[in-house]
């Protein structure tokens, strides 16, 4: 009879456990997703000097975010677009490729291009 309580309290706990991963994580992690989508499409409308306080900002709390969400790959784009703003190409280069490590779709190559353009590498 313990060992049926033992192994009904084990259920539940893994039971708990997989809710929170499977639904309560992926669910705060779309929540800081729109939050970081929103701030970048403010910061990109801001004046150059205004755009870099906010990028450098975005980045900081996007880096956050990928450490709890890291197979997000929007998070990645949001991450690489802010990069682009403050002009760490390289950065955002990087951040592109993880994107597309994760998800291969055509506005993350579309991006990457761009970059490369940018940096000058126009052979890769």
């Amino acid at each position: 009879m313990r060992i049926r309580r033992v192994l009904t309290v084990l259920t539940i706990v893994a039971g708990v456990a997989a809710a929170y991963f499977q639904v309560v994580v992926p669910f705060q992690c779309n929540i800081t997703e729109r939050a970081l989508q929103d701030a970048t499409m403010e910061a990109m409308g801001e004046p150059v000097g205004n755009a870099a306080v906010l990028a450098r900002e975005n980045i900081d709390q996007v880096e956050a975010a990928l450490e709890s969400c890291p197979r997000v790959p929007n998070l990645y784009m949001i991450a690489a677009a802010n990069y682009r703003l403050v002009r760490r190409l390289e950065d955002a280069e990087q951040m592109y490729r993880r994107a597309l490590a994760l998800e291969r779709r055509p506005e993350i190559y579309f991006q990457l291009a761009m970059t490369q353009t940018e940096l000058e590498k126009v052979d890769e």
